[in-house]
């Protein structure tokens, strides 16, 4: 489960540096 959930993560920030000005938003948003 963990290992699933740090992956999923970790594609999500990968996807979103493509898009630096929403990487930062949704990383605040999530912590």
């Amino acid at each position: 489960m963990e290992k699933n959930h740090i992956k999923i993560k970790k594609n999500l920030v990968q996807k979103l540096l493509k898009e630096k000005n929403i990487t930062y938003k949704f990383i605040l948003y999530l912590f």
